[in-house]
């Protein structure tokens, strides 16, 4: 049966029951062309094992780890810092936009990770731009009965 948790961690996979427990984490460094960017955005529990290892990335390419307490991200003021990092371009969009929806569209952390098994039993179709589904179509994935292995 499907577990009603709210978020998983993207480096262990398991649940971040409380919002005390998560932590979201990204590495700015400069580019080849001397601009501040970032890679990496993602959801960790706020443990070790799970987020990033300064001197780990600092060897990839000379950045330094940036985080936030999950926390700073929900609610319309987190919505709204995760629109201004858009607005400044740094982080790159397509992980704003991810981290968005699972923050903030409900149901969307969960079914994210069934939406292909979905598509390919045909119990959703892809209506809009791939990646992107209604309410309805969220709600029809959390309607079904998914391994928990998935």
């Amino acid at each position: 049966m499907l577990k009603k948790n709210k978020w998983f961690c993207d480096t262990c996979g398991k649940p971040i029951e409380r919002v005390e427990d998560g932590w979201v984490e990204w590495v700015t460094y400069i580019d080849k062309e001397g601009r501040h960017t970032a890679r990496d955005l993602r959801l960790v529990h706020f443990r070790p094992g799970c987020y990033f290892i300064d001197q780990v990335e600092q060897s990839k390419d000379g950045g330094g780890v940036s985080d936030l307490p999950l926390r700073s991200f929900l609610g319309i003021d987190g919505l709204m810092y995760l629109l201004c990092e858009i607005a400044q371009g740094e982080i790159p969009t397509d992980q704003l936009l991810e981290m968005i929806k699972r923050l903030h569209i409900p149901g969307y952390e969960i079914a994210r990770r069934h939406f292909d098994m979905a598509l390919r039993k045909g119990i959703i179709e892809q209506d809009w731009y791939p990646g992107y589904y209604t309410q309805e179509q969220i709600s029809l994935v959390l309607s079904q009965d998914w391994p928990d292995d998935i």
